[in-house]
């Protein structure tokens, strides 16, 4: 959808309905990325994604998996009230300020090995489905 694109500003998607992928790997986007009440019936693909500023996906609906490996986000990933019916990678992804899933609900894995998160990450009421990993790697 987005892969390799370079997006001077912010991107919404706020309660859109996207029949398939949302693509973002490799793209840079210099400010917020919004998909918040968003529901997209694939998967969101953002592998090395470099996002300026804040991934917005609170209240969203993701039938697939959310991968965010080695992906740079300079401020905060909301995906609290989200629903991720498959797995959330964000395997070396440097995250700038707060890793937010409160009350979301994840059907597969939760992996964040290797992550660096700037602030606090914060799971309350989180319900995920497989195994959770915040291993520290090199």
């Amino acid at each position: 959808m987005f892969g390799t694109a370079e997006i001077g500003g912010d991107a919404f998607f706020k309660g859109a309905t996207i029949a398939g992928f949302a693509s973002f790997d490799r793209a840079k986007i210099g400010g917020d990325v919004s998909f918040e009440g968003a529901t997209i019936t694939k998967s969101v693909l953002s592998k090395r994604a470099e996002i300026g500023g804040t991934a917005f996906f609170k209240g969203a609906t993701i039938a697939g998996f959310a991968s965010f490996d080695r992906a740079k986000i300079g401020g905060d990933v909301w995906f609290d009230d989200a629903t991720i019916t498959g797995f959330v990678y964000f395997e070396k992804a440097k995250i700038g300020g707060y890793a937010l899933f409160k009350e979301a609900k994840i059907g597969g894995n939760a992996a964040f090995e290797g992550a660096t998160i700037g602030d606090y990450a914060w799971f309350k009421g989180t319900t995920i489905g497989g195994g959770a990993s915040f291993e520290a790697r090199q």
